[in-house]
Formats: C-alpha cells, structure tokens, sequence
C-alpha cells in the first residue's frame, strides 16, 4: 500500500491534487470544507487518515469526484451559504441551483460515479423537485388570476390565509429538523 504523497493507492487524490482539480486554494478549501460537513453532518476527521485530527486529508477516487462537486458549488447553493436569508430564498434560485447541480453530475462526474449517485433516492428526489418547482409557480400564477378574473372581492383574504397555511407548514418544518 503506498503511502506517498498522501496516497493509500496511486488512483487517489492528494489534498493538493483534490484542491487543484476543482480550483481551490487551500483557505477556500477549509472555508467550504467547514461548511460542507456542518450542512452534512459530517466529522471531517472522516476525510483524514485514520480519522486523526492532524492527520491527512483521505481523497479517495471512489468518492473525491462527488465530495468535490458538492464542496465546489455550496457557494451558489442558496439555501446553505453562511451568508443566506431564508426570506430571500426564492424557488427560481432554488431551482437554477439544482439544475445547474445536477447538470454538472451529468457532465463532470465519471460514469461509474453518476450512475450511482443517479439511482440514489436524494438524486432522484431532487429531479422531481426541479421538475415540481415551476408547475408550482404556475399554479399559483393561475389561482391569483383566476380571483381576479371571478371579481372575487377579497382575493387578497384567500392569498393571506394560503400565505398563513404556508408559514404554518415551514414553522412545524423548522420544528422538526432543529
């Protein structure tokens, strides 16, 4: 087993490698990595040798691509940059974000990778949501117009109580995952 560079196998990424492959320097590197395993969950001694607190970053070829892609694109995700507003968060960046996620799975990610990260049920729920996200748009582009088109006197009460049922929702939401 070799351990030059950094390396387990020859296959594998040294932390440079992997740093230099998705055009990172080393204080971008920590700054998303930081953020990558808070939104994930994830220990970064995880990704080191041994799971040592000082030891090397662990690049492994089987999973570098995807930890990669992920960790390169989080400043663009609107729902996790350090910096987000749940307010401001709209489904159009919402949606462009995704798709522009899943279109570089598509195109940058090795074959063998793709087509497992594609069978996954996160991937496939991902799909639908940006397949979902503009009919949900237009839906209620649609309801705004058909009150108005009725005369409905008071379409602003019917928008306020969907408004309210919506707040309700993501209120029990944040109930849940905090």
């Amino acid at each position: 087993m070799s351990r030059r560079a950094g390396k387990f196998r020859e296959v594998d990424f040294t932390h440079e490698e992997f740093c230099q492959h998705f055009r990172m320097d080393e204080k971008t590197f920590r700054n998303r990595f930081k953020r990558f395993c808070e939104i994930y969950d994830i220990e970064k001694n995880n990704f080191k040798r041994n799971y040592e607190k000082a030891g090397c970053y662990f690049w492994a070829v089987e999973w570098a691509e995807l930890a990669g892609l992920l960790i390169e694109t989080l400043p663009q995700n609107p729902c996790f940059r350090t910096n987000a507003q749940q307010e401001g968060v709209t489904s159009t960046k919402i949606h462009q974000y995704y798709e522009k996620l899943l279109e570089e799975t598509e195109s940058n990610l090795p074959e063998h990778i793709r087509e497992l990260v594609e069978a996954l049920p996160s991937f496939i729920a991902t799909k639908r949501m940006i397949d979902r996200l503009p009919v949900l748009e237009q839906k209620i582009g649609e309801l705004v117009a058909c009150l108005i088109k009725i005369g409905n006197e008071q379409p602003g009460d019917i928008l306020d109580y969907i408004q309210y049922t919506l707040d309700k929702w993501i209120y029990h939401l944040h109930e849940v995952t905090i």
